[in-house]
């Protein structure tokens, strides 16, 4: 579609441009609701946590317009600035930018595991795809990445098994757990939030929610890409900006859904999976397919991308019933710092307009 529409002139290129622009927003905002019931309903279905379908389910199906993007630019000349940009602006959205506006519409529950198990290898995957970053992504590292997060997965699925047995003890020795036995994680604890389908109807609204979201996705991140591309913007700029966000269409309507339905496992799982499955799928098979050379543009970009990580494990404040939660305040605070960060990349990346 991109080629399509640069090759539009005139009155044309807006009457085709802007309605494209239209649907797009249209179907992803049918595909979030109908991804986020299918999904919950699944989870409910086969007593899994819903964190965990998040993750899996959602996270994967939501990616995957990064996943086609960068494979695509990854074999373009001077593409290789898109695929970081895009990779480091998707983890900045989804955290700063997702998190914060699935904030405000719902506080967000925050669960043991989280701290225990999603941020802590979130934080860790994303130092190592930053170090992988400076001197360029080889073959090599892309395999090393994506067996990293098929790791992930394996254990994510036997999570309680794992945690007793290895993660737990470690912690314990720590000093952060006193009894392994009160710390509820792998345990299905939410079926009461959540909307009871047959299995075929959910499968049904997962396959058509995340056709929608793809197709909406890819013709608002076109029209909105062919825009910029025609004003000779910096590509660097573009993938942190135009193409990251857009490509990040599909994780905000699932979480904008999932908030108003109150499901914030979901949510959590979501933003937790869609951003290692960025780094590391996306970025591994991208770089297994061809290696990503980096000329040492986005630098700051992409310690930004780690900063906003290690900054979730200090956003689940602890309240008077001993619960944690990300309330609207932070969702508010995360939403200036995504605004910021834009406005000072602009300036950084100087778009040029010739």
């Amino acid at each position: 579609m991109l080629d399509f529409f640069q090759g539009l002139e005139g009155t044309v290129y807006w009457v085709v441009v802007l309605p494209a622009l239209f649907l797009g927003v249209t179907l992803l905002t049918f595909g979030g609701d109908w991804l986020a019931d299918g999904a919950s309903s699944l989870a409910a279905n086969f007593r899994i946590e819903p964190v965990v379908i998040g993750i899996t389910v959602v996270s994967i199906a939501t990616s995957a317009p990064e996943l086609f993007t960068c494979l695509i630019a990854g074999f373009r000349d001077q593409g290789d600035n898109l695929v970081l940009g895009n990779i480091a602006g998707s983890n900045l959205a989804n955290v700063a930018l997702i998190l914060g506006v699935a904030g405000l519409i719902s506080p967000i529950i925050g669960r043991p595991r989280y701290y225990f198990w999603e941020i802590p290898w979130l934080l860790l995957a994303t130092i190592i795809f930053v170090l992988f970053c400076y001197g360029g992504i080889t073959q090599f590292e892309g395999v090393a990445l994506v067996l990293l997060m098929i790791s992930y997965l394996i254990v994510t699925l036997r999570l309680r098994p794992f945690f007793l047995s290895v993660l737990g003890p470690i912690y314990k020795k720590l000093g952060f757990i006193r009894d392994l036995a009160q710390v509820n994680i792998g345990n299905f604890d939410e079926l009461e939030e959540i909307e009871k389908r047959a299995s075929s109807t959910a499968f049904f609204l997962v396959i058509g929610g995340t056709l929608f979201l793809l197709v909406g996705a890819s013709l608002l991140v076109d029209s909105a890409q062919a825009i910029a591309i025609r004003l000779h913007i910096n590509q660097g700029f573009i993938g942190l900006t135009v193409v990251a966000i857009g490509t990040s269409l599909p994780e905000l309507a699932a979480s904008v859904a999932a908030a108003r339905k109150k499901q914030t496992g979901l949510i959590a799982g979501n933003i937790f999976g869609s951003n290692l499955f960025n780094m590391l799928f996306v970025g591994g098979v991208t770089a297994t397919a061809s290696p990503i050379e980096w000329d040492g543009s986005l630098k700051k970009e992409l310690f930004l991308m780690l900063a906003v990580t290690a900054f979730l494990t200090l956003v689940f404040r602890k309240k008077s019933s001993g619960h944690r939660q990300m309330g609207r305040a932070m969702g508010f605070i995360f939403i200036t710092l995504y605004m910021s960060i834009l406005i000072y990349s602009a300036i950084s990346l100087a778009p040029v307009v010739k």
